[in-house]
C-alpha cells in the first residue's frame, strides 16, 4: 500500500518492540528477586501516575485541533456565491450585452478558480495582466482604453 498505516509508523513500532523486548529481557534474566520487586513498584507508580490525566481529555484537544485546521482549510475554498450575487446586483437588465459581460465575468473567475490562487496563478493566467500604457500625446490609458488621472 502506498498511503499505508504501517508504512508511517513502521519506525516506530521497531523501535518500541526493540525497547519492550530489551527490558522484559533484562527484567526476567538480569535482574535478581529484589531488583525484580524494585522494578515492579516503580511500574506501579508510573501506572497510577498515567490515570491521572485521562484519555478523553487528551484526546479531545487533539480531535479540537483536527477539526480547527479542518475547519480553516474548508474556510478557504473559493465560493462562488458571492460573486454571482454581486455580479446580480451590479449588472441590472436582460439586454445581450448585460448578459455578454456577466458570462465573460463568470467565466474569468471559473478560469481563476480551476488555475488557481496566488501569484502562480497569475503567471499561468490565460489572460494577460498589461500594464498601463501611454499613448503618443503621453496620456496614460489602463488596459481597457481609459484615460488615467495622473498625479
Amino acid at each position: 500500500w502506498r498511503g499505508s498505516v504501517y508504512k508511517l509508523v513502521w519506525r516506530e513500532l521497531l523501535a518500541y518492540l526493540f525497547i519492550y523486548y530489551t527490558v522484559n529481557l533484562i527484567y526476567r534474566f538480569a535482574l535478581n528477586e529484589h531488583q525484580q520487586r524494585i522494578f515492579e513498584r516503580i511500574r506501579l507508580y508510573f501506572s497510577q501516575q498515567s490515570e491521572t490525566i485521562p484519555m478523553s481529555f487528551v484526546l479531545g484537544f487533539y480531535v479540537s485541533l483536527v477539526v480547527k485546521r479542518w475547519w480553516e482549510q474548508y474556510k478557504l475554498l473559493p465560493w462562488p456565491d458571492t460573486l454571482a450575487l454581486f455580479l446580480n446586483a451590479g449588472i441590472p437588465g436582460a439586454s445581450v450585452i448585460d448578459s455578454l459581460l456577466f458570462s465573460v465575468v463568470w467565466f474569468v473567475f471559473n478560469l481563476r478558480l480551476d488555475s488557481g490562487t496566488g501569484a502562480k496563478a497569475e503567471e499561468e493566467s490565460l489572460i494577460p495582466i498589461e500594464q498601463d500604457k501611454e499613448d503618443e500625446c503621453g496620456v496614460k490609458k489602463n488596459k481597457f482604453g481609459h484615460t488615467m488621472a495622473s498625479m
